[in-house]
């Protein structure tokens, strides 16, 4: 299915990146099983390791904190699941508009039949006519556009975020390529980037507090609050990344010219991945 292969492309490009850590390792086929990742391999990449020991319980923290997006009903699950689903609809702005219209409805049908009070029939063709075709057109006219604006910030979103998802796949590997002469740095920024999606997530759905089992592995309990603390969270791991970015590619003035055009041109490489992530979170937010 869809979700298998998607699923196994996942898988291969996690290969491809633990292959810049392990160069000596195989990347599997799309399809077939891998070796599971040990920490003890990867011996000289503190943030890999962190991120493998505490895997088990960023997942399983995110899935439950995603888990009503997990079991949504598809659109192929029929219209019956549809229907009944609660969470997510918005009973609260159409309550008390439906419940004033019943209770009015009910209150005038009661005096009718007890005190004979209604209306001429000429009044009823009237109000009739006002309704099949003032109403009626107007609530066609509103329910089409709600739905197709619906449809496409919902669409728009899913495009959104898979643009940071594959931006952030390429910076982090291209920096774990890039930059084995500084593992201090390198390790930092992928953290910050690794951090970044993380936080636009806490950021979009307006989270008071920011939980560190979301982060573990990658952030410290310090670095959650103090990421935390700023206005534009998703801001503050762009600016992380653009740091340790910048002491990665520094050009010393010994550096060999050949080698400082190319890590210039690595530089702006990553910085417009960078970019590209950044816009991406802005337009979430406008929608």
């Amino acid at each position: 299915s869809r979700q298998r292969v998607n699923i196994s492309v996942n898988k291969a490009v996690d290969a491809v990146v633990r292959q810049g850590a392990r160069p000596h390792s195989r990347v599997s086929i799309v399809g077939r099983k891998t070796e599971k990742p040990h920490v003890e391999d990867y011996s000289g990449f503190p943030l890999l390791q962190s991120m493998l020991k505490y895997e088990k319980e960023r997942t399983s923290f995110l899935s439950e904190e995603g888990k009503m997006q997990f079991n949504c009903p598809k659109s192929t699950a029929g219209w019956v699941r549809t229907l009944f689903i609660l969470r997510g609809r918005a009973l609260d702005w159409v309550a008390f508009p439906w419940c004033f219209v019943v209770l009015h409805a009910t209150l005038y049908t009661a005096l009718d039949q007890r005190y004979d009070i209604g209306f001429k029939e000429e009044s009823l063709d009237d109000w009739r006519t006002l309704f099949t075709f003032a109403l009626n057109a107007t609530l066609g006219f509103l329910l089409v556009f709600r739905l197709n604006r619906a449809a496409t910030r919902f669409w728009v979103a899913r495009e959104l975020w898979g643009t940071i998802v594959g931006s952030s796949r390429n910076i982090a590997s291209s920096i774990l390529v890039h930059s084995s002469h500084n593992p201090q740095h390198r390790d930092e920024a992928i953290r910050w980037v690794g951090a970044f999606s993380i936080a636009c997530k806490d950021f979009i759905r307006g989270e008071v507090a920011y939980k560190a089992q979301g982060y573990s592995g990658i952030l410290s309990s310090s670095q959650v609050d103090m990421l935390q603390e700023n206005v534009h969270p998703p801001m503050y791991c762009v600016f992380r990344v653009r740091n340790h970015l910048k002491q990665i590619f520094d050009v010393a003035e010994d550096v060999n010219p050949f080698l400082a055009i190319a890590w210039t041109q690595q530089m702006e490489h990553v910085e417009r991945i960078l970019d590209e992530m950044t816009m991406a979170c802005g337009r979430i937010e406008r929608i």
